[in-house]
């Protein structure tokens, strides 16, 4: 536990430069005493979700009810 405090500790530095970087946080002594996993690295990027049908028609319905409203306005 006292490894952990001074980790934090460290991290929560007001000074920048006197403050622990990324890289030496990972070599820190808590760090070194946990088991740590290593996740594998992601070659491409993300894609957004397709918007899911029901969704696709809500949008659909929402943006016609907005063109209603415009084309009533005009005509009043």
């Amino acid at each position: 536990m006292p490894q952990l405090i001074d980790l934090i500790d460290r991290m929560l530095t007001l000074n920048p430069a006197k403050r622990i970087t990324a890289k030496e946080a990972l070599k820190h002594q808590y760090f070194q005493s946990r088991i740590v996993v290593k996740m594998p690295r992601i070659e491409q990027d993300a894609q957004p979700p397709k918007d899911p049908p029901i969704q696709k028609k809500v949008k659909q319905e929402q943006q016609r009810s907005l063109i209603d409203g415009v084309k009533i306005n005009k005509c009043i």
